[in-house]
């Protein structure tokens, strides 16, 4: 019996679980991973929902701590109040205070008179996204979006990407990422893990498990690592680390040093390597400076700038040596 059930789990996640994953796979004239800019820069933005500061640690993480080591990193980024997931998703991926973006809470939907005047889905943010900007400037650039929250898909527009996939778990997330990264080459990947706010919501920000699952999402993220490496694409890649949120207790929404106090990670060529960022650092200081990283021109209304500091050459348009 134990046989049999063994055989029809790996059955399932075999054959049956990808099926199950959402997506929306564009067509766009895709090259190779060179930008306008003729750099082949690549950056993975890799989003660990709810994951406190003191939380990272106290876990093992080995894959986490060799991009702080190799990395520029801080403890302190602050994200934007309330300390919830859809506004600071949405402040990371669009580089504006709530004010602007108008999301206050999950769940958010965009007003019906705002759907009838873009005739989107309603699902789309009233500012473009990180993604669309990309995709503006340099529209042959391959990006892609792996996200276990569904209620990120409203922060994404549809066509913005040329992958956006709702995975549902953290394995499928970084075995549909490791796989689309090797064969596309993305300028721009962004996946999202949620199982660690979970386990802080079920059993505490401070628990043992809420632990364990920080320690599993970093042993996760070697295979990711792995991928990039084997793919030739290490040289020329840039790793970022980031959340939307602490937690205290069982929740977060508040203004406490745990839910305020963030880690933040970035790694790679052209970054600084074991260097603790002394600036302050504010989520939507994020989406600067990924379109720094790329070679973007910053959209006028964003209310982040890059991280400067980051940079071994800070006037340089790309982080590439």
């Amino acid at each position: 019996m134990h046989f049999l059930n063994l055989l029809l789990t790996v059955l399932y996640t075999l054959y049956v679980q990808p099926l199950l994953v959402t997506e929306n796979n564009n067509t766009y004239p895709q090259p190779e991973h060179v930008l306008c800019t003729g750099v082949p820069l690549h950056v993975v933005m890799i989003g660990i929902d709810g994951l406190t500061s003191d939380g990272l640690l106290r876990a093992n993480t080995p894959v986490i701590d060799g991009l702080r080591k190799n990395g520029a990193w801080s403890l302190q980024a602050q994200p934007v109040q309330p300390t919830l997931s859809s506004p600071n998703w949405a402040s990371l991926l669009t580089g504006v205070l709530p004010e602007v973006h108008g999301i206050y809470e999950n769940g958010w939907e965009a007003p019906r008179a705002a759907v009838a005047a873009t005739g989107n889905s309603g699902y789309e943010l009233p500012v473009p996204s990180l993604f669309a900007v990309l995709r503006r400037q340099y529209p042959h650039a391959n990006t892609a979006c792996f996200y276990q929250w569904q209620e990120l898909q409203r922060l994404i527009e549809p066509n913005a990407t040329a992958r956006l996939s709702h995975t549902g778990n953290e394995s499928i997330t970084v075995n549909c990422a490791a796989r689309y990264i090797k064969k596309h080459k993305p300028a721009f990947t962004f996946l999202h893990f949620d199982n660690v706010d979970h386990a802080g919501h079920i059993f505490g920000y401070q628990s043992e498990t809420y632990i364990n699952a920080i320690e599993t999402t970093d042993a996760l993220l070697n295979r990711l690592v792995n991928v990039i490496n084997q793919s030739g694409m290490a040289a020329h890649t840039v790793f970022i680390i980031t959340t939307d949120h602490g937690g205290i207790d069982h929740n977060h929404g508040g203004q406490t040093p745990e839910e305020c106090n963030t880690p933040f990670i970035i790694s790679g060529p052209g970054i600084k390597k074991d260097y603790a960022i002394k600036n302050s650092l504010q989520i939507y200081d994020i989406a600067p400076t990924v379109a720094k990283l790329l070679g973007l021109k910053q959209p006028a209304h964003w209310a982040g700038t890059p991280a400067e500091e980051v940079f071994l050459n800070p006037g340089s348009s790309v982080a590439v040596p």
